[in-house]
């Protein structure tokens, strides 16, 4: 994860960090806990995110996850469901991303220097397993939001998802080094390198959600991912 953590942290310094823009879930008039999913859409407000008690974000987010709806193939040709899908998706990742306080976390990494205990950050932050598992699960609905519509994604949020696609490899050394030494990203090639189907599917999105953010990003910025091996 230290890997995924570092590019994470890239991606939010580029100034792309326009998930934090809007409020899905801005405020609400009683606890979350005694909401259906409609009426946590309905109350909508300019409070930002970080003003909601974490026990309603947390409320919130167990609602919106069990109501969330599924697309069928069939649904895909319908847009008022999918843009649903995709509306309910945003609000998941931008929950857990505030779950994970990554406002204070851009904060920090700004205000680092070259002592020893400023060193220390990365590893802190590695072994913070409650804002890890938030960014992974914004990462996994952002990768679900990729495979509806990969246009409905910021920059940030394609970043997301494309590191937590690669995650267990990009932590491991031995994967990390096949992958990296891969002449190419192909089918053939990767299965040549050892990789199994799932990971090669994995590796190959993971692949197209960063390009796509790239192409959204000027060039002095996209130049930051040039050498990742994905």
């Amino acid at each position: 994860m230290r890997s995924a953590i570092l590019l994470l942290l890239i991606s939010l310094l580029l100034g792309c960090q326009d998930i934090f823009t809007t409020s899905y879930l801005s405020s609400f008039k009683k606890d979350a806990s005694d909401m259906n999913s409609k009426e946590i859409a309905e109350y909508l407000s300019t409070t930002p995110l970080s003003e909601i008690p974490a026990a309603d974000l947390l409320a919130a987010e167990e609602t919106l996850d069990n109501s969330r709806i599924t697309l069928s193939e069939s649904d895909l040709t319908n847009p008022v469901k999918v843009q649903q899908y995709l509306d309910e998706t945003a609000q998941l990742i931008a929950i857990n991303m505030e779950q994970a306080n990554i406002d204070g976390l851009i904060e920090d990494v700004l205000s680092l220097g070259d002592s020893e205990e400023d060193s220390d950050f990365l590893t802190n932050l590695v072994e913070d397993s409650d804002r890890l598992a938030n960014i992974e699960e914004a990462s996994s609905y952002a990768v679900d939001a990729f495979l509806v519509d990969p246009e409905s994604l910021t920059s940030t949020e394609l970043v997301i998802g494309s590191v937590g696609l690669v995650g267990n490899i990009l932590q491991d050394e031995d994967r990390l080094t096949d992958l990296s030494e891969a002449a190419d990203l192909e089918t053939a090639t990767l299965i040549t390198a050892g990789f199994t189907a799932d990971e090669i599917d994995d590796i190959q999105t993971a692949s197209e959600m960063l390009e796509l953010a790239k192409s959204g990003l000027g060039d002095d910025m996209a130049s930051l991912f040039e050498g990742l091996p994905f």
